[in-house]
């Protein structure tokens, strides 16, 4: 009876084992052990150095900074059946598979970043976009951002930036492309051209920043241009009545460079500052005579932030012939059917000409709108904002001292010494 249990018991221990070995064989045959992740495996051996390592394994340990923070990572390690180590690197929900070709788990810790990084890298191919295409984007947010001139400025200005840069991703875009960019525009346009190029690639590029396609903006690396000094060009009284005298006369001929509104324009540009857009686009709902202000909405206004300029007896004079003549119009300077006047540089040149000034801008009655103010002692502060300007830096810029004015200080301190040394003050 005793020799027949050890039997049974025999029996049940060679199925059990065979049992054993066919479940080892299945299992090799689908992988499901030699497949298990290295880093994840119970070893009854203790691990070497190189296996804790790898087991401390992350994206950050590997310096891994482009796009690693934006795009979820995850890491694993393999072993194949025959020993090979392999990488599994799951990228925003996507799992790449790459071979580290080689069996020592050290070798591979120092292979695993290049195989991650070029996975990440085509995985940020397909996200970062061109300039070119990243511009339809810009331009939306532009339109939006500026004002029309700006938008218009802005229209002008992106095809060179596209000529240089609109095949480049924006990640690629960097500190030598932009030199090099600056260095080749110099030879065609002057620095000042150059930095507004430059402003533009700034701007397109921190609104790339704010969309996380990169996460710097090079632009901030690359200095700006050296420029030279801005023109001074405003108009003496004299001048001014000289212009006016030949505005009035072109309004009241007929021909070429014929306006007949050119007279109040000039003068309204003159003792508002206002620049040309705003008067081109100026409506009657933008003149409440009631409170005695001209409103020059955030949208239009070049700082965004609206304008109250308040109208004197002398522009309320202007202004109110212009309604009487024009009682139905929409536009405060208009043509004769009340359309909107559109662009009025040829009849301004015109003018220009007729009283013998050289080197006039219509931009600059808004520097001669600044440099009377001044003359008449009116403080900073306050030019600032008759103009609409942000600092105080900008207002200086549309502020000038005519010689005579310097001369008659110098004259003025020279007598008063004079006085002083002889007693006579």
């Amino acid at each position: 009876m005793g020799i027949q249990m050890n039997k049974r018991q025999i029996f049940f221990i060679i199925a059990i084992a065979v049992g054993i070995l066919l479940l080892i064989l299945l299992a090799k045959k689908m992988g499901t052990v030699t497949d298990q992740p290295v880093l994840r495996r119970k070893s009854r051996h203790k691990r070497t150095r190189e296996e804790r390592e790898i087991g401390r394994l992350n994206v950050k340990s590997l310096d891994i900074r482009a796009g690693a923070d934006r795009i979820p990572v995850d890491v694993g390690i393999y072993r194949r059946e025959n020993g090979m180590l392999y990488v599994r690197v799951m990228i925003d929900g996507k799992l790449i598979r790459r071979s580290l070709e080689t069996r020592k788990e050290s070798e591979a810790l120092l292979k695993i970043r290049s195989v991650i990084m070029a996975a990440l890298e085509g995985q940020k191919a397909k996200e970062v976009p061109t300039l070119a295409e990243f511009t339809k984007t810009y331009l939306a947010y532009s339109k939006r951002q500026y004002s029309k001139s700006t938008y218009a400025r802005n229209l002008c200005r992106m095809s060179k930036l596209i000529e240089n840069f609109g095949s480049m991703r924006l990640d690629q875009i960097d500190k030598r492309a932009i030199k090099l960019h600056s260095q080749k525009r110099l030879q065609e346009v002057s620095p000042a051209s150059v930095n507004c190029e430059r402003s533009l690639l700034s701007s397109i590029m921190e609104y790339a920043c704010e969309l996380d396609f990169i996460q710097e903006n090079p632009v901030r690396k690359v200095k700006k241009l050296r420029e030279s000094p801005g023109r001074e060009r405003y108009l003496t009284p004299d001048e001014i009545k000289r212009l006016l005298d030949a505005c009035k006369a072109l309004s009241e001929r007929k021909g070429v460079g014929h306006n007949p509104i050119l007279y109040e324009i000039v003068l309204t540009a003159i003792l508002t500052g206002l620049r040309k857009g705003n008067l081109q686009n100026l409506k009657w709902s933008q003149v409440d005579f009631k409170t005695g202000n001209i409103i020059i909405p955030a949208g239009e206004h070049k700082n965004r932030k609206p304008l109250y300029f308040p109208i004197n007896p002398y522009l309320q004079e202007i202004l109110s012939g212009l309604r009487h003549n024009y009682p139905y119009a929409e536009y405060v300077f208009c043509k004769a059917d009340g359309t909107e006047y559109g662009d009025w540089k040829r009849s301004f040149n015109t003018a220009c000409e007729t009283a013998g000034l050289e080197d006039v801008r219509f931009h600059d009655l808004r520097h001669t709108c600044g440099t009377l103010l001044n003359m008449l002692g009116t403080n900073q502060y306050t030019i600032r904002a008759l103009m609409g300007h942000r600092t105080l830096a900008a207002s200086k810029r549309y502020v000038h001292t005519p010689p005579e004015t310097v001369r008659e200080a110098s004259n003025a301190l020279g007598d008063r010494l004079r006085r002083i040394l002889d007693g006579s003050d």
